[in-house]
């Protein structure tokens, strides 16, 4: 059987003949937690749910760290080295399905497994990883990714786990954002308040006002307190009245530990969506989502010249007057700010997304409705005994401890 059938037959035989030629296996493959069946958690066959159920390598002791706090004791032994050569790639981090640029499905080694403290992430277990130059991997899912290479990871392409409209990047918008979210804005029918930009690393910012500020704008997400953990960022907020644009999602969230050494040459983005466009009816801009998780944990790591670790808050959008305004853009794989979408009308603009040392800015307030807030900076964790960061190297916002 081949890699594209493997993970589709045993939960969704019964959609084969109806679906395989018209959608192919990558929805297939989504559908191993959608069909409702077993256990809730995925094919058996594919999920390892606890220390239990895989096979435990006998040279866990050798790590000197936790790889995102959890024991190398507790991880499952690894599978053989995972090279990504030129092209697309996705993984989903619901079903651990890894789908080529040839659209073919295979199920690398892995496990559901929750860090103390933290939320149940997906985590890929190998030999040795290396993403060639050339090659992009997308991840996507409700769980954070946490690959684990156990002897070096290598990475000179493009690892994005940035939210977009409506794909948000693996694990953002976790419940923990319930805490520190962002609000929206209040309703009028002359004009509605922008929603507040999410936020996690940072504070995000507050929409801005409508009704020539007799509609109150939303309030902005904060920061969130250390130590945060292995999670993703969170939504800005909704702007007022019923055609209102809506939050961006929070970027998500990848994790990679290397128990001998980890080279980054490549770029790793888990930047927050824009804010909605308002749609009109004197309607406020969604608020921008806060950038998301960047970590990196080695005995050696090496951030090289070229290398980009971004977890950038998205632009918020704009606020409209009687016709759809402009949404703010996504947080960006460098160390520049987000653009805020534009106004429409006598609507006013959103406000930049956070990025490196600037903060987001707050939407722009106007007569009809307001725009969104930027959203706030995500975070970014280097451990390692040794650290070697290039000078021109872009890391935005800076790492910072566990």
């Amino acid at each position: 059987m081949s890699g594209r059938w493997r993970g589709c037959a045993a939960r969704a035989a019964v959609v084969v003949a109806a679906l395989a030629g018209a959608t192919g296996c990558r929805l297939l493959v989504e559908l191993v937690e959608a069909d409702g069946e077993g256990d809730g958690e995925g094919d058996a066959s594919v999920d390892a749910i606890g220390p239990d159920a895989f096979a435990v390598d006998p040279e866990c002791e050798a790590w000197t760290f936790a790889p995102a706090a959890l024991d190398a004791c507790a991880l499952p032994a690894p599978g053989g080295a995972l090279v990504l050569g030129t092209g697309a790639w996705e993984l989903d981090t619901n079903s651990g399905a890894l789908t080529d640029p040839a659209m073919d499905a295979t199920f690398p080694v892995s496990a559901l497994l929750t860090p103390p403290g933290g939320v149940e992430v997906r985590v890929l277990s190998v030999e040795r990883f290396e993403l060639e130059p050339g090659a992009e991997l997308r991840v996507h899912g409700a769980r954070p990714l946490l690959v684990v290479a156990w002897s070096d990871a290598v990475v000179d392409g493009v690892i994005d786990a940035t939210s977009r409209p409506d794909a948000p990047g693996a694990g953002a918008n976790p419940a923990a954002c319930e805490a520190t979210a962002a609000t929206r804005g209040d309703n009028s029918a002359e004009g509605a308040g922008g929603g507040g930009g999410g936020g996690f690393g940072g504070p995000g910012a507050p929409g801005g006002t409508g009704d020539d500020t007799r509609s109150a704008a939303g309030a902005a997400g904060l920061a969130a307190e250390p130590p945060v953990g292995l999670r993703g960022g969170c939504r800005g907020a909704g702007g007022g009245n019923s055609l209102h644009g809506v939050g961006g999602a929070g970027g998500g969230a990848v994790y990679l530990a290397a128990r001998d050494q980890l080279v980054i040459d490549g770029v790793i983005t888990a930047g927050g969506a824009g804010g909605g466009a308002s749609q009109g009816g004197r309607s406020g801009g969604g608020g921008g989502g806060s950038g998301g998780f960047v970590g990196l944990a080695s005995a050696f790591v090496v951030i090289g010249a070229d290398a980009i670790l971004a977890a950038n808050g998205g632009g918020g959008g704009g606020g409209s007057d009687n016709n759809e305004a402009s949404p703010g853009s996504d947080g960006e794989a460098s160390a520049t700010p987000a653009s805020p979408g534009g106004g429409e009308g006598m609507g006013a603009g959103g406000g930049a997304g956070g990025a490196r040392d600037d903060a987001p800015d707050p939407g722009l307030s106007a007569r009809r409705g307001g725009g969104g807030g930027g959203g706030g900076v995500g975070w970014i964790e280097v451990v390692g005994a040794e650290t070697d960061v290039a000078a021109t190297a872009i890391l935005s916002p800076a790492a910072r401890a566990p």
